[in-house]
């Protein structure tokens, strides 16, 4: 391997495993919500609060997870997280300093929304429950709790800074959200059915099977074209939204039908967190083609 090639490897390295590219794509939907109802992107302190509990939760449990798989830690994507261990609690530092900082600059109001997603976040990821158990150590329950969590934290956090009141088309918005981080979080159970299984943490596809675990991923994602195509009928999206989402299903349907041949944690932590960033991008870029 070449110098450029070192370089370029270790910042994606760099990227993936100190958690900034996750916490980017939650602020890539963060700003896409604030962008479908404003049609503008401020990014200010609550974005600013997202992106930095995201960088520290995740960083968190990526330290805290690595204790429960120390078998595994000789290849893949945990040799990596054993490597660079000492960086990765330099990152969830900074990122909880910049969590507590910009918590408590957000007005009252939006501080009594954060916190129930906040506490789920750290019952995720700390092990409170005795015998070392999180909540994700409970049998089928990380799922729905990843999905829940952060359609709360791209959807109801915007939605509630800018209106005072809850509606039909926000609660539909907030599904849609759920049901795609839904989909896009089946293909990691797939992938970490080795690990679950050495945990005994019971997931959907060790329930029903590989096969299953995907049609269960493309309904949700033919779910979420029914209620992208409502709410563009109402009028909360824009065309360029409308499109935008529809093609971004499409990719990550793509995806998905490819998660049973993949090994490599690129794919994963890559491309299959990236169609979070997609999704925004598809909408931010088709908003300046569609007239």
């Amino acid at each position: 391997m070449n110098f450029l090639s070192k370089i370029f490897f270790g910042f994606i390295e760099l990227l993936f495993y100190g958690n900034f590219w996750i916490a980017l794509c939650a602020l890539s939907l963060f700003g896409q919500t604030e962008w479908i109802l404003t049609d503008d992107i401020q990014f200010g302190d609550l974005a600013a609060f997202v992106f930095s509990s995201t960088l520290f939760l995740y960083a968190a449990h990526r330290i805290v997870g690595l204790q429960r798989v120390q078998k595994f830690t000789n290849k893949g994507r945990y040799l990596v997280i054993q490597k660079f261990r000492l960086h990765i609690f330099a990152y969830a530092f900074l990122g909880g300093v910049g969590a507590a900082y910009f918590f408590f600059q957000l007005p009252t109001n939006m501080k009594l929304i954060v916190i129930a997603p906040s506490l789920l976040s750290l019952g995720y990821v700390i092990p409170l429950f005795g015998k070392d158990r999180r909540l994700r150590d409970f049998s089928f329950i990380k799922i729905f709790l990843v999905a829940i969590v952060w359609a709360w934290v791209t959807v109801a956090l915007p939605w509630f800074q800018i209106n005072d009141s809850i509606t039909s088309e926000a609660i539909l918005m907030f599904l849609e959200r759920t049901l795609f981080i839904f989909a896009i979080t089946i293909p990691f159970d797939i992938r970490d059915l080795r690990v679950d299984k050495d945990t005994n943490v019971n997931t959907i596809p060790s329930k029903i099977g590989i096969r299953k675990s995907l049609y269960l991923s493309y309904a949700a994602l033919c779910f979420m074209i029914i209620i992208s195509s409502y709410l563009f009928a109402t009028g909360l999206y824009s065309v360029s939204v409308y499109y935008g989402i529809l093609l971004s299903y499409l990719t990550t349907s793509i995806l998905v039908y490819l998660t049973p041949s993949q090994d490599h944690d690129y794919f994963f932590t890559g491309a299959m967190d990236g169609t979070m960033m997609l999704q925004f991008l598809f909408v931010i870029l088709l908003s300046f083609l569609v007239l």
